[in-house]
């Protein structure tokens, strides 16, 4: 009689998750006592064993749901699979759906418009030949990047790396480098244009005040080619760096990024960085909040009450914040607390 139960709690599930996807979908479930990859995948009592078998059954357009549980596979989506969605159980907690291989990148993207979610990713050891053990990697058009956790582990890694992604989004996710030598939690590479990334908690990426070390290191990353990406209301905390801008190698063309209403809080070096000045760039740095004293005076000081903060922020040898957010505007947040929890 149990298993009866059971069955029909998968059953009723399974036609719930079906109702509410556009194409087919595919059950992963290793833990399982029945899963296997030659099972057709289409209901939760008859489930994939592993995520790249239900990769190599899908098409475009198909869902991907993973039971919790940690995979220790490298999930590589084809070209091909345009609007393929992959859906764990939670990033964290007792339902956690983890990729943690035991090498190499836990996630990689060849295909446009994904939509990935409610997953954990974790760096493990780098892959031989690979320049950068990623957690996420991108190419392609229209990827949805949401309320997943990444956890750096080695030196080099980049928590999620957009290359040649035009109009894609990654927010609510929280993004912890654990003080790595040279780490980026989001690098916006070659190409990549019109990117939305909010609403993220990204921390200890390199050294920040809390680490003690001398570990360079991005919170986000922008490639000298990448433009127009809008970067608002993430809390970068305690990284090297919050967001460096890679110098071009000659005159700017459209650039067009902006970098606003973000919190910065203890990161060691500056909280944005960028060797162009606005508008010759295009890069506009503007009303972000940044909880730090100079002395005793806090730099969100707003002496005359015109809901600007009395300092002009630098952020590199030109480029400046000249309206930041005076206290007590950490943005839509509470200072210092992170608005979308943690690991």
């Amino acid at each position: 009689m149990p298993l009866l139960i059971q069955l029909t709690i998968k059953t009723d599930v399974d036609s719930l998750y079906v109702s509410r996807d556009s194409g087919g979908t595919l059950f992963v479930d290793g833990a399982y006592a029945a899963a296997s990859d030659t099972n057709d995948g289409f209901s939760a009592t008859s489930p994939k064993k592993t995520i790249m078998g239900a990769v190599n059954a899908a098409g475009a357009g198909w869902t991907i749901r993973i039971a919790p549980g940690t995979y220790a596979e490298n999930v590589v989506v084809p070209a091909g699979h345009d609007g393929i969605r992959i859906v764990g159980r939670a990033r964290d907690g007792v339902n956690k759906t983890s990729i943690a291989p035991a090498t190499g990148r836990p996630l990689t993207i060849n295909c446009g418009y994904s939509d990935v979610e409610m997953l954990e990713l974790v760096d493990t050891a780098i892959a031989v030949g690979d320049a950068n053990n990623v957690c996420l990697y991108a190419t392609g058009y229209g990827h949805k990047i949401h309320d997943i956790a990444l956890s750096a582990t080695s030196a080099g890694c980049w928590g999620i790396w957009f290359n040649d992604v035009d109009y894609g989004e990654i927010y609510n996710c929280y993004i912890d480098g654990f003080y790595v030598l040279s780490g980026i939690g989001i690098m916006l590479g070659d190409d990549s244009v019109g990117n939305h990334i909010h609403k993220n908690f990204i921390t200890r990426w390199g050294s920040g005040t809390g680490s003690g070390l001398g570990n360079n290191g991005y919170a986000i990353g922008r490639h000298a080619d990448a433009q127009r990406n809008i970067i608002e209301e993430n809390d970068i905390i305690d990284n090297f760096v919050g967001v460096y801008f890679y110098p071009p190698a000659g005159a700017t063309t459209v650039e067009g990024d902006f970098v606003g209403h973000n919190n910065f809080f203890e990161n060691a070096s500056y909280d944005v960085y960028d060797e162009n000045d606005y508008p010759a760039s295009a890069i506009q740095v503007d009303s972000n909040f940044y909880g730090y004293m100079a002395g005793s005076i806090p730099w969100y000081r707003d002496e005359n009450g015109d809901n600007v903060a009395d300092y002009i922020v630098r952020c590199g040898p030109s480029n400046r914040d000249k309206h930041p957010l005076p206290s007590p505007f950490a943005w839509k947040n509470e200072a210092g607390v992170p608005r979308i929890g943690v690991i």
